[in-house]
């Protein structure tokens, strides 16, 4: 690769004409070019990589700077090849979003090729089995460096984490379908950088107290999307609480958006004991059920709004609550939806 300069006369009436490779550019220029292929997916770094001796050594010697990953995906021989690479972060990307297919038989081979590194894993997104489950209760050591964890479960089963599975405090992304997590409140606690915690479809073998779930996210003050989704009704006993001492709040200064899908008792029982001064956004649904009780959810609210007033700045405001309350009629389920603007 070589660019040819024009002939131009200069100031001193002397000319030149020189040929110019682009191996006479510095290693902080290449930098510069190289990180306009950071957001390539697949990641092109790779490519770079493979075009000379001194072009890899530049990418190799700046993996901060070019946040450089490895990528195991579907196909991708990481069994076979992870060796191969210096001990880059790696992503470990096998569905995990929208229903994607199942990992092959070989597939999660390559997963627990990777994930046995687990001081090294970034990132999880995975469509889960019970087979890989049960593979994944062989790593011992924690997640350390885990910033985004995505687990789905298909076709309605309803799967445990293995409880060996721990993770650090650098996670920002939970979500989860259809996995109970044994311990959650207690794997939540060190994660203060959370930034989105999204919990769906929780099988009752995934319960956790609201009590208890509260006080996990106390000191997230980085939280701005929280979503939680039950399948079933607890037994009664296990959502049943005791009010808090006064101004024993957990504070979620940065959350925006909050949705709810379960009982109105257990929403009661873990909004008592919150405060969320810039929420903007309310999505609840309630089960079905004789009687419908969720008075601490309208003194939470209350305490949004006199938060709101109590301060000068307006750009978060309360746009709207949505309640649905979901009654079986006739084998269909039908909504009665109210809207709170302010």
């Amino acid at each position: 690769m070589a660019m040819r300069l024009r002939r131009r006369p200069l100031r001193n009436n002397a000319a030149f004409s020189r040929r110019v490779t682009i191996g006479a550019l510095s290693s902080d220029i290449l930098l510069i070019i190289f990180r306009h292929y950071l957001s390539d997916s697949p990641p092109f770094w790779v490519r770079l990589a493979h075009v000379c001796r001194r072009w890899r050594q530049v990418i190799f010697l700046s993996p901060l700077g070019l946040r450089l990953r490895l990528y195991c995906t579907h196909r991708t021989p990481a069994l076979r090849n992870l060796d191969c690479w210096p001990p880059l972060p790696l992503v470990v990307n096998y569905g995990g979003f929208l229903r994607p297919p199942l990992p092959a038989p070989e597939d999660e081979d390559n997963i627990m090729a990777a994930l046995q590194r687990s001081d090294r894993v970034c990132s999880i997104s995975l469509t889960v089995t019970s087979s890989l489950l049960q593979k994944l209760s062989t790593i011992s050591e924690p997640f350390s460096d885990l910033e985004e964890l995505v687990l789905l479960s298909q076709d309605n089963d309803q799967l445990t984490l293995p409880s060996a599975f721990w993770w650090g405090h650098r996670l920002r992304t939970l979500h989860s379908t259809r996995i109970a997590i044994p311990s959650l409140p207690q794997l939540l606690s060190p994660s203060q950088d959370l930034v989105d915690l999204q919990l769906h479809e929780i099988p009752g073998v995934g319960y956790f107290s609201p009590e208890a779930f509260a006080n996990a996210l106390c000191g997230m003050t980085q939280l701005e999307t929280l979503s939680l989704h039950f399948l079933s009704f607890p037994s009664r006993q296990n959502y049943l609480y005791l009010p808090p001492p006064p101004g024993d709040h957990v504070v979620l200064p940065a959350l925006t958006s909050f949705k709810y899908r379960g009982i109105s008792k257990y929403l009661d029982s873990l909004v008592v004991g919150i405060d969320a001064p810039r929420l903007e956004d309310i999505n609840i649904t309630f089960f079905g059920q004789p009687t419908l009780d969720a008075s601490q959810l309208g003194l939470f609210i209350n305490r949004i709004e006199m938060q709101r007033l109590s301060t000068s700045s307006r750009d978060y405001i309360l746009r709207g609550c949505h309640f649905h309350y979901l009654h079986p009629a006739r084998g269909v389920y039908t909504a009665w939806i109210a809207n709170i603007k302010t």
